[in-house]
């Protein structure tokens, strides 16, 4: 499955478990060159920040930042230093998770345990 596709269906389960997230849109694609450049540099103004995770995911008193990847899926620099940096919160945890299973895996451990 494509990474997209990987994250439909996370967002799927998310609905379905009731639990409160929402996806960073660091990923848009345009084939209109010019439009693609000032809907970036709109958003780049407004705080889009290269790298940040795809998703972020409230778990009680936690907050969750998923970083979606194929199973043979790499991460940039920018994506490694926004997960290093943002593990540095106690009340927050990033992992990079290849498929939707390693995600739903986490996120129920997570519940289950309340446990990073």
């Amino acid at each position: 499955m494509s990474e997209h596709n990987e994250q439909v269906v996370l967002c799927k389960y998310l609905d379905f478990k009731g639990l409160l997230y929402f996806a960073v849109p660091n990923g848009i694609f345009l084939k209109d060159k010019t439009t693609a450049f000032k809907i970036i540099a709109k958003m780049k103004a407004e705080g889009l920040k290269k790298g940040v995770p795809d998703l972020v995911v409230f778990l009680k008193d936690k907050i969750l930042f998923i970083e979606m990847k194929t199973k043979t899926g790499t991460t940039s620099e920018e994506q490694k230093s926004w997960i290093e940096n943002i593990n540095k919160y106690f009340y927050a945890k990033a992992v990079v998770c290849k498929g939707f299973e390693e995600a739903k895996k986490i996120i129920e451990k997570i519940r289950e345990k309340n446990d990073f």
